[in-house]
């Protein structure tokens, strides 16, 4: 849904030279981070899986740079700066 459905919808909708701005969680520094012991398992935990507070508080995937780098390519956006 996210490459197919939601990032289709927001570049469909931006004017031309117009910013789309998306803050997603670092998962490779995330396990990094946690692999060298500078990042406690709660805080990977909830980074990766979200708060789980509320409908919708949760994660479906998580990003790199270059991961999140090639789907907003695959999906139409230019000029990607992550």
């Amino acid at each position: 849904d996210l490459e197919r459905r939601l990032l289709p919808y927001w570049r469909d909708r931006l004017r031309p030279g117009g910013v789309f701005r998306a803050t997603v969680p670092d998962g490779v520094a995330m396990l990094d981070g946690y692999a060298k012991g500078e990042i406690p398992f709660e805080d990977l935990r909830s980074v990766l899986y979200g708060g789980q507070e509320y409908e919708g508080d949760f994660h479906f995937t998580m990003f790199g740079a270059e991961t999140l780098t090639e789907l907003l390519a695959r999906a139409g956006f230019t000029e990607v700066e992550v």
